[in-house]
């Protein structure tokens, strides 16, 4: 496989040799919309990005994404993308390489809550701005009484943090927010924060009166069937905390919150 796409992309620099036409038609943070000519005779399309097989098309379609949310590339980063067109023997019939460069996550996002159902009036709207960094995603929201705030990541630590500390009131406000029950966590901590090209995954363990529970808190980054940049947030919880998150009273998105960009 090294040595096929090594000589696909010495054949693909060597442009004179093919007639093949592609454009890169819109780059996303996780993903581009690729478009190419017709070549005779290709029953199919193979599409890759840095050397990975990303996707294979009919020989019918001349556009398609290379990435995607399943599937996602990592942003701000550089990719070489090859469209080989090939037949049923899967021969080589052309294919041509593209140069493009991902884009960013960073900005502002809001999700305004437009039913009754908002949790006794603490969610009725959620804004996150994002700071894709190098080093990784710094997301903040936007909390009572406290505005923006950094909610991830937080520091991991094995130590428990007492929920009325003054060091917790991120913490606190934040939960709030999401929390339905009467139950007060009495202290709390962060076990692990998890980062890749699909988003940031927090989770943390909270104690509350003689229960021990684990949240995991979900930022998967999508691009919609608009194309607009979303944070898909959820929330997942062991034993009391399974029952007492708010979802999303709209339930297109299985109970997660998609807040689009501004």
């Amino acid at each position: 496989m090294r040595r096929f796409l090594l000589s696909l992309a010495i054949a693909c620099s060597m442009g004179a040799l093919f007639s093949m036409q592609a454009s890169i038609e819109k780059s996303y943070p996780n993903q581009f919309l690729v478009s190419w000519s017709e070549v005779p005779g290709a029953v199919h399309y193979d599409l890759y990005a840095n050397g990975e097989a990303m996707a294979r098309v009919d020989g019918a379609v001349l556009s398609h994404s290379v990435g995607s949310n399943d599937k996602p590339l990592f942003s701000n980063r550089d990719y070489t993308l090859i469209v080989a067109a090939r037949d049923a023997d899967n021969r080589d019939l052309d294919a041509i390489a593209l140069k493009g460069t991902t884009g960013t996550w960073s900005g502002s996002y809001r999700w305004t809550n437009t039913t009754g159902d908002d949790n006794k009036g603490r969610c009725t709207m959620i804004h996150y701005v994002l700071d894709d960094r190098p080093e990784g995603m710094v997301i903040q929201s936007e909390l009572p009484g406290l505005g923006l705030q950094v909610v991830s990541p937080m520091p991991v630590s094995d130590s428990w943090t007492k929920f009325e500390d003054p060091s917790a009131e991120v913490y606190r406000a934040n939960s709030v927010i999401f929390n339905t029950t009467n139950f007060k966590p009495s202290k709390f901590k962060v076990e692990a924060i998890e980062q890749d090209a699909s988003g940031v995954t927090d989770i943390l363990k909270t104690k509350a009166m003689s229960f021990t529970f684990t949240t995991t808190s979900y930022y998967r980054l999508i691009v919609d069937e608009d194309g607009r940049r979303c944070v898909l947030f959820s929330t997942k919880g062991s034993g009391l905390a399974a029952t007492g998150i708010f979802k999303n009273p709209d339930d297109r998105w299985d109970g997660a919150f998609c807040v689009p960009e501004e």
